[in-house]
C-alpha cells in the first residue's frame, strides 16, 4: 500500500525550487537553462549540455528557441545579463 505524501514534503530540483509549484513547462525551461550555466553554454559535444539531458543538439536548439531560450551576451562593463552598472548607464548620463 503506497502512504500518501504530506504536502509540508517537498522534493526540489538541484536549482533549488520546489518541484510542485512548477508547472512542467516551467520546469523543463529551469531545466534547459540550468544544465547550459552547467556546461557552459556549450550546445553540442560529448560535454554540452545536450548530451547531459540526453537529446540531440538539433532538439535541444528547436527546444531553446521555441522557449526562446538564448545565451546571455557578457560584454566588458556589464553583469551577466548584459546590463551596465547603475553608475554608468547612458541614459542617466550627463551629456
Amino acid at each position: 500500500m503506497n502512504k500518501p505524501v504530506s504536502p509540508a514534503v517537498e522534493k526540489r530540483g538541484s536549482c533549488g525550487i520546489p518541484f510542485r509549484r512548477l508547472d512542467w513547462q516551467s520546469f523543463k525551461f529551469a531545466l534547459i537553462v540550468e544544465t547550459l550555466e552547467q556546461a557552459g553554454w556549450i550546445v553540442g559535444g560529448p560535454r554540452g549540455a545536450a548530451a547531459k539531458l540526453r537529446l540531440k543538439r538539433t532538439t535541444l536548439l528547436a527546444k531553446m528557441r521555441r522557449m526562446g531560450i538564448s545565451r546571455p551576451i557578457h560584454q566588458e562593463g556589464t553583469d551577466g545579463l548584459g546590463i551596465a552598472p547603475e553608475t554608468i548607464r547612458r541614459e542617466d548620463a550627463q551629456l
